[in-house]
């Protein structure tokens, strides 16, 4: 099997992306990583925390 193709994403795309993204995702170092556990509407209060705290 083959691995997955990575692309570098700059923060700003990522911020745009994260509105649309159907999963609860983190970026770290220009990537994009999905994680898993709660869905995004259990996770809801925590988001916006962190990005009033990244801001």
């Amino acid at each position: 099997m083959t691995e997955p193709a990575y692309q570098h994403m700059t923060e700003e795309e990522y911020l745009a992306s994260e509105e649309l993204s159907p999963v609860k995702r983190e970026y770290v170092g220009g990537y994009v990583y999905a994680l898993h556990g709660e869905t995004l509407a259990q996770s809801g209060p925590a988001v916006g925390t962190a990005q009033c705290v990244s801001t």
